[in-house]
């Protein structure tokens, strides 16, 4: 059985860890190719471009955050004209290099500060985007967003779910994360901007999402286990590759989904906000 989009989400998993590794942001490239938790995280980035490609039909797109370009891989063939941004300009210089898609221009901007003329984007995405920002700026990020768009343009942003990956009383274990939302904290901090809102979640299988849960729950424990794991043998590692290439048979990107429901928005591992203007 071909798996096209998986072999995709793949390959682009191993090009994001050699671009991490060249600039010094990973220690063992090689034993995090075969890290099954980080590849799913990876294929859950795709997943939410694979949902916002259906609003970009022959549009005029503006995403924030780009980084390196794998979201405009998905989406590139729907629209009918793409910026994509981000603040890192090294990132943005591996995407103009890298990604070959003559619709989309890669330009080194900070979200906060947007040099488009009013009413110049039918649709806006803000991937893992919102809670870099300073809970101080998010309200004029939101009306920057919003004087971007044209009347009844879209703005999709996607988050972690708050809910999924921390106990109420622990601030966020990635340190380059401002505040993490709950759907109901999300909803209310769109609100302030856009009147109509709907917060969706984004899902996985049990067992994907079991291994999510692992992955994000960082405590003294894991800590412990981390540093046990190092004193393990090359054959705990063969092992590991064995296991990720198992793991990865069972895979499927119909494996993760959208929800609507409260009850099930609010157990999702991302949260998707739809804003209409």
């Amino acid at each position: 059985m071909c798996k096209k989009i998986e072999d995709f989400v793949l390959k682009d998993f191993y090009v994001l860890v050699d671009y991490l590794a060249e600039h010094k942001k990973l220690k063992n490239p090689e034993k995090y190719k075969n890290n099954f938790a980080a590849f799913l995280l990876h294929a859950r980035h795709i997943k939410t471009y694979e949902i916002i490609s259906p609003f970009c039909i022959n549009k005029k797109v503006l995403d924030i955050g780009c980084f390196i370009g794998y979201g405009e891989s998905i989406i590139s063939p729907q629209a009918n004209l793409i910026v994509a941004i981000d603040s890192d300009a090294e990132a943005i210089k591996f995407a103009r290099e890298n990604r070959n898609l003559p619709n989309v221009e890669f330009l080194n901007i900070e979200a906060k500060k947007l040099p488009y003329k009013d009413f110049s984007f039918d649709v806006i995405i803000a991937s893992q985007v919102i809670e870099h920002i300073p809970p101080e700026e998010i309200n004029e990020f939101l009306s920057e967003v919003k004087r971007l768009l044209v009347d009844r343009g879209i703005f999709i942003v996607v988050t972690p779910n708050r809910k999924f990956r921390l106990p109420w009383y622990q601030k966020p274990f990635n340190s380059e994360h401002y505040q993490e939302f709950t759907a109901r904290s999300f909803l209310q901090i769109l609100k302030r901007t856009f009147n109509n809102v709907q917060i969706n979640g984004l899902r996985a299988t049990n067992w994907i999402e079991e291994i999510e849960r692992q992955r994000v729950r960082k405590t003294i424990l894991t800590k412990i286990k981390k540093l046990l794991r190092k004193f393990y043998s090359k054959m705990k590692q063969e092992k590991t590759e064995t296991t990720f290439s198992k793991l990865f048979e069972k895979f499927s990107m119909d494996d993760f989904y959208l929800v609507e429901q409260k009850n099930l928005v609010e157990k999702s591992m991302e949260l998707v906000g739809i804003c209409n203007k």
